[in-house]
């Protein structure tokens, strides 16, 4: 079977089915591609795709600012509380004079 340049051009193999073939690492692939060895597929960004992926950047971003308005210290104070509160009953049990 042979196979045409145009064809060959225009075969495109991801990362993972590249390295198995060569019987290499994902990593070494990323290597290669970063050295310029490698053609890296660029997508064309559809433009119907652009208001989606508005949408969900504004989502994600509304609940973070929804995370960071909570308390975020609240569950290592009350760790740190409950370590103190042990800690000073172990001191207290253990304050019993010694015997001589």
């Amino acid at each position: 079977m042979t196979v045409s340049e145009a064809d060959l051009d225009a075969l495109v193999v991801g990362t993972g089915q590249l390295a198995a073939t060569l019987d290499v690492s994902k990593n070494y692939v990323v290597v290669l591609t970063i050295a310029g060895i490698l053609e890296p597929l660029k997508k064309p960004v559809s433009e119907a795709a652009l208001p989606a992926a508005r949408l969900r950047k504004f989502q994600a971003e509304a609940i973070l600012r929804t995370i960071a308005a909570q308390d975020p210290l609240r569950g290592v104070r009350d760790m740190l509380s409950r370590m103190i509160h042990r800690c000073r009953a172990k001191l207290m049990d253990d304050s019993r004079p010694l015997e001589p």
